[in-house]
This record gives structure tokens, sequence and C-alpha cells, in this order.
């Protein structure tokens, strides 16, 4: 493993690449669509996406978007489409602006906006929805959604003949779905759970839990704007996703010692269904 190729991770038919370490780097890259989850320090593994999701401007999660941007234009690549909190938009266009002084030319670029409950659609048949998170600066996580069409539920029992002389009329015989498959919440306190109603349903949710035991209490991780695993715990009944990967563990853990204090702490139905998505050491 190297920060440019990130730690390859997969499930189902989910492939990702990431790197998450509190307070160092975090960024996670959904290699079936292109679209990069933060950035960190301006991580190679994500240059080449069509999408980027800030969730929110602290350094370790998006202080390489100028290198980012530079290297994209070093290979030639399109304007690409970045989200990120509305408070953020002005400054972080102001930084940018400075670097395309320094570098002597411009990125390709396009600074969205977002609020709760924003919506992006993005080529391939994926829609990215915008939910609120709780932490110490403005910030937001990011559900994904698959497109599909389906059938209309008046025209099922009709055999293929009928189904294309309806067709054949004029009438639209199929409808767009949204199928939920998957939520990353950057840095937040618990609260997230209640900002969307797809989130604790999603098939897979990678969330930060940045402190698992006594090394730092539930008061202070909340007070930094973090989750504690106490805390996802008290609420492992609302959780029903298939699979939970934990991101942005402290640095204060080793993988093995984490690995145990899951095992030790939690109940054998979640234990089952939560993993930590792979680090360094």
């Amino acid at each position: 493993m190297s920060l440019t190729k990130g730690f390859p991770w997969k499930w189902e038919s989910l492939s990702f690449n990431g790197y998450s370490v509190a307070g160092q780097t975090t960024s996670l890259f959904f290699n079936n669509a292109k679209i990069a989850f933060d950035l960190g320090q301006g991580l190679p593994f994500t240059f080449n996406a069509k999408l980027y999701c800030l969730t929110h401007l602290h350094a370790d999660h998006g202080a390489g978007i100028n290198y980012v941007l530079s290297q994209r234009s070093l290979y030639r690549l399109p304007e690409v489409p970045i989200l990120l909190p509305a408070s953020t938009v002005d400054k972080v266009q102001r930084i940018i602006q400075l670097w395309e002084q320094l570098e002597g030319f411009n990125f390709k670029y396009q600074l969205i906006p977002v609020t709760e409950d924003f919506t992006f659609d993005l080529a391939g048949n994926y829609q990215i929805r915008v939910f609120p998170t709780q932490h110490r600066v403005d910030s937001f996580g990011y559900l994904v959604y698959l497109k599909k069409k389906k059938l209309k539920l008046e025209f099922h029992g009709l055999d293929q003949k009928q189904i294309q002389e309806i067709k054949q009329r004029g009438f639209k015989i199929e409808e767009e779905i949204l199928d939920p498959l998957f939520c990353f919440t950057g840095d937040t306190q618990i609260e997230f759970i209640s900002s969307h109603k797809d989130i604790m349903r999603t098939p897979l949710l990678f969330t930060e839990c940045t402190y698992l035991d006594e090394k730092k209490s539930r008061e202070k991780t909340r007070k930094w704007g973090h989750i504690h695993l106490n805390e996802i715990i008290d609420h492992f009944d609302d959780f029903k996703n298939k699979h939970i990967s934990l991101i942005h563990l402290s640095a204060r853990y080793s993988t093995s010692e984490a690995e145990q204090i899951l095992k030790d702490k939690l109940p054998q139905s979640l234990r089952e269904r939560v993993s930590i998505f792979p680090r360094p050491f």
C-alpha cells in the first residue's frame, strides 16, 4: 500500500480505494463511478475523479484541493464538479485563485455549494444526496444512489406483447427508482443517524468512529465533533445496514488493538456487520 494507490477494499459489487486516519488524512474513492469523498492533502488515487464530494474543509479532509486541481491540469483532465459546504465556497475559491496565480495557469473546476437535501445527478445512473452532519465546522455527509427503471405497477402481469403495444401507443411504461448504495458521513457526532431516512438502511455505511475506549471519554470525543464506539453501541438497534465500515479511527489504536476492542465490546449481532477500513498500522 502507498498513499499513491490507497488501500483497496470491496463489498459485494462495490469497489473502493481509501485512506483514513483521524487528524492525518481521509479520502475514499468509489471506483464504480469515479467519485472521491474528501481528498486529504491531495491523494493521487483521487486525481481522475468525475466528481469530488467534500464533507468539510479541515486540512486532513480538504487541504489538497489545489494540488489535485493542479495535477488534473497537468494530465489535461476535463473540468470537474466539486461539491462542498456552501459557507466555504468563497474562501476555497480565493485559495484556488491564489494557487492559479502562483502556478501561472488556470484550473478546470466548478465549485458547487451544497446545503441540506441538495441532490446531484452523475452520468452513469448515480445520484448524490446531501445530509447535514454535526461537526465543529459546517459539514455534510453524502448518500449515493443507483438510478434504475422498473415497470409501473399497473402493467404488472401483462405479457411482453401487451407491454410493447402499450409502449407503441405512447404510454410511459417505466418509472425511475433510486436504490441507496452507500453512505459516507465524514467527521460528525452520532446525531447524523437521524439526518436522513436512508442513512440507517443503506446497505453500506462508512461512518467515522474516532475513539473506542477510555483513551478518550465519550464527552471529550463529542467536544471535538466525533463519535465514540460507546455511542454506536447505544444505538445498535437503529443500524439496519448490511455492513458498517468504520473510518477515521484515532492513530492511538493499532488495527489489531482496535479489532480486539470491537470483539470485546460490540454485541454479536452488530459485530458480524462491522469492519475497520484498512489502515497502515
